[in-house]
């Protein structure tokens, strides 16, 4: 017995026929639509490069674990010298519109 037609039992309360579930446009509409979401995300899956093995799928994994790590403490140093410079320029004077005033634009003649 499929899943479909176990699931049917419970909510009709009798076994029906895989010919009479394939009968209701409703059930067929929502199959159709089931399968064909299913065969969209395979496709999706389709494009994306594999690893050959375990082993290097968690070698992979590793390593971009490694370069996400390296990338926070980058951007956290950055964080720093930003607020460094904030806290500096307002000391000097300069107020926050003017610090964000954007770049002039480069005339190249």
């Amino acid at each position: 017995m499929t899943k479909t037609i176990t699931a049917s039992k419970i909510i009709l309360g009798y076994v029906p026929t895989r010919q009479a579930l394939s009968g209701k446009l409703i059930l067929k509409n929502a199959y159709q639509i089931k399968k064909k979401q299913r065969k969209d995300a395979i496709a999706k899956d389709e494009g994306v490069p594999r690893p050959q093995s375990m082993l290097d799928a968690m070698k992979k994994i590793a390593r971009l674990e490694q370069e996400n790590e390296a990338l926070r403490a980058e951007l956290g140093k950055m964080a720093e010298v930003a607020q460094r410079f904030i806290y500096n320029a307002s000391i000097a004077g300069l107020s926050q519109q003017r610090l964000m005033e954007p770049l002039p634009r480069v005339r190249r003649d």
